[in-house]
């Protein structure tokens, strides 16, 4: 069985230092960083992303929010499209068959949409109360399962995910989990990561 994909998103503190720091110590563990920080310009994130890459950081696992351009530029692993992006079918369009295309999605038309434009997998979310989410209600573990038997492309659960309940989360059939405050806010990212990734794998065995 192939095992679930674990990514963890930045925090949005825009604190590049920080976050250069934390992507190194994960990149053994975690199958994909994504860079999320939407008050970043374009060449801040280009320029975030040139010094991890020279740093060590392997390219397939870095992935951008966001900004398409940005991703062509560092020739990243993937970009990761919102609502306001470029729309998933004209940046299949421009970007290598290699660079993953990934699409943050609420409902099941969307998913299906971001499906038929050519996405590689739908982020869905979020699952269950998430800090970065305050006051909206959380979709939870039946509408996830819901997703993953009418989705024909992986289907990626975000929102409120942690060692605690990542088990549970696999169990809908889901291919991987995204997670921010698990990992960013711990005291100890790369051991919240390990614990995570441990989860992840003996639930998946």
């Amino acid at each position: 069985m192939r095992q679930p994909a674990f990514i963890v998103i930045s925090d949005g503190k825009g604190d590049g230092k920080r976050l250069l720091h934390t992507a190194m110590t994960l990149s053994s563990i975690i199958d994909v960083f994504m860079l999320r920080e939407k008050q970043w310009t374009a060449r801040q994130m280009w320029e975030w992303g040139e010094a991890l890459l020279a740093a060590g950081f392997p390219p397939q696992k870095l992935f951008i929010n966001d900004r398409a351009d940005v991703a062509l530029a560092l020739s990243a692993g993937g970009v990761h499209l919102a609502g306001h992006s470029l729309p998933a079918g004209f940046v299949k369009q421009i970007v290598p068959p290699e660079m993953k295309i990934g699409v943050s999605v609420h409902s099941l038309a969307e998913a299906r949409h971001a499906a038929s434009a050519g996405a590689h997998y739908v982020m869905y979310g979020h699952i269950f109360p998430s800090p970065s989410k305050p006051g909206l209600p959380a979709r939870g573990i039946e509408a996830l399962k819901e997703m993953v038997m009418q989705m024909p492309i992986p289907v990626i659960a975000v929102g409120g995910i942690d060692a605690v309940n990542v088990a549970t989360v696999l169990d809908t059939g889901c291919a991987g989990v995204a997670v921010i405050s698990a990992v960013m806010g711990a005291a100890d990212p790369r051991l919240a990561a390990r614990n995570i990734a441990g989860r992840l794998h003996s639930a998946a065995n």
